[in-house]
Order: structure tokens, then sequence, then C-alpha cells
């Protein structure tokens, strides 16, 4: 079912992308092709073969994005696995977007252009233009110390479990952190983060972390 949910987006892509065509695969569909990358100035930068397959919990998972041109390294430094799968955002971001009605168009307007835009970017100039989590568990903890505005794990486990256990506080409440600031003004977006991620998946994601910066 959730396939087909897939499926049956893809002819609205083509409409957006006319150099995609949607391909068989086994018993899914999958989209092929060639998507552009055009700099701010309408100026062509490069452009890639891709294949895009359905995740098996789309939409609650991103499409899966492969680069089969191979014009950029099987590298993780690269965000490109040797499969040539691509790692567009870090898990938790990934877990937010998909609460906010993601479709593949969506997906593809919002990671898969700015993704390999970011890649020709670096490919012209030798860094990334804008500021790139690491791959893997790295930046999954990147990503959760610019939230919760610090680096102690033991801070974000409380502030997590505060989350967790209490209805969120009116935006002019003293924040819950203890902090003096007003709500609004300390972890009001920390708050809607993590009910966007789920406790739960903060909780998995927190205690892995836990235990890999012990070694």
């Amino acid at each position: 079912m959730k396939n087909s949910i897939f499926e049956h987006q893809l002819d609205e892509v083509i409409q957006n992308y006319p150099k995609l065509s949607k391909f068989p695969l086994g018993n899914i569909f999958i989209l092929r092709g060639i998507v552009d990358i055009i700099g701010s100035d309408g100026k062509f930068w490069d452009s890639y073969e891709i294949e895009i397959h359905p995740h098996k919990d789309f939409p609650n998972k991103f499409p899966i994005l492969f680069e089969v041109s191979k014009k950029i390294p099987r590298n993780p430094d690269w965000h490109i696995n040797i499969d040539g799968s691509c790692c567009v955002a870090v898990l938790p971001e990934e877990l937010i977007m998909c609460k906010q009605s993601l479709t593949v168009l969506s997906y593809i307007d919002k990671y898969v252009i700015p993704f390999f835009a970011n890649q020709t970017y670096r490919k012209l100039t030798g860094n990334f233009a804008n500021g790139e989590y690491s791959h893997g568990i790295a930046g999954i903890l990147e990503f959760y110390e610019i939230i919760f505005q610090t680096k102690d794990i033991e801070l974000m486990n409380m502030l997590s479990k505060w989350i967790l256990n209490n209805p969120k506080p009116n935006r002019t409440n003293m924040c819950f952190c203890g902090s003096k600031k007003k709500f609004r003004h300390c972890h009001a977006q920390l708050y809607d983060k993590i009910a966007k991620i789920g406790t739960e998946n903060v909780d998995i994601h927190l205690r892995i972390l836990s235990l890999v910066k012990k070694y």
C-alpha cells in the first residue's frame, strides 16, 4: 500500500522534472533519469543521472536516492555510500520532514536538488556551500547538539524526558530548562522538533550517542 502511494505521485514529479521517467523494477516502480543543477543566475552547472526508489515506510521515511552517473566519489565524506545511495539528511531531520506531508516532489525539491547543488559547489570550490552535518552517527550528534543548545548528553536526556512527560508550556511562561528566559525565546523550537521526531526515537538516538561518546 505504501509503495502505491509512492507510485501514484510519480506522474506529478515527471510533469515538473520531464527528464525523469517511471520504470518498473520487480514489483515496484522507480524514478530514473537526469536532474539538472541550475545556479541562482540561471546558468547550467551540471547534471546527474539518478534513480529514486521507494522506501518500504514511505511517506514516513525518505525515498532512497542513488547517484548512478558516478560523478561523485563513493565516499562518506561526500555523503555517498559505496552502492551509490546518497545521505541527503541526518535521520532526525528526515523524521521531522516526514511529519510535514512529505511527497516525492517535495523530497526532490527540498533535498535532492539542493544535495546535488551542494555537491557541484564542492567540486568547483573544494567546500560545501552550506555547513554540512558529518556522515552517520557524528552527524546525528551534531544535529542534537544544535537543537538542544548543548553538548551534554545527560542534559539532552533530561530535557527530552521533561518534554515527554509534560504538556507544551505557554509561550510566555518561563522555560522549563531553568534559564529564566521565556519559553518562546528558549526551548520552544526544541519542544516542537522533539515532538515531530518522536520522543521514543529521540530516546533511542540519545542512548546510542551516549554509548558512542564513552568510547
